[in-house]
């Protein structure tokens, strides 16, 4: 009988016996990604998450504000523990550079 040595690995990082090591960008999902960036967007400014794509521009965000982006940042970086850098947040002007951005931060990029 063949050895699932994915299900073998996946078993072991749940419980904590296996080290993921670093993260690998190229391996991070970014649907995965976009899809949490987008849940939040979506959930702070209540607004349908349906209607929201990686090319949407924040700016055409109904409620997108100054203030809306600050608390923006902060759910981001509670959400990812981590800092984003904060000139390429306030350089992001679709939810997509956004992705890219949280995405880039998870792997120890950004």
């Amino acid at each position: 009988m063949p050895i699932d040595s994915e299900r073998l690995d996946s078993e072991r990082l749940d419980s904590g016996t296996l080290d993921p090591g670093p993260l690998d960008p190229e391996r991070l999902d970014y649907d995965a990604v976009a899809v949490n960036v987008t849940r939040i967007v979506a959930d702070l400014l209540e607004v349908d998450e349906a209607g929201l794509t990686p090319a949407t521009l924040l700016a055409d965000i109904e409620g997108w504000d100054s203030v809306n982006q600050m608390r923006l940042l902060l759910h981001l970086e509670r959400d990812l523990a981590a800092s984003l850098d904060y000139d390429r947040f306030l350089s992001a002007a679709s939810l997509g550079q956004l992705t890219s951005l949280a995405r880039h931060t998870m792997a120890g990029l950004a």
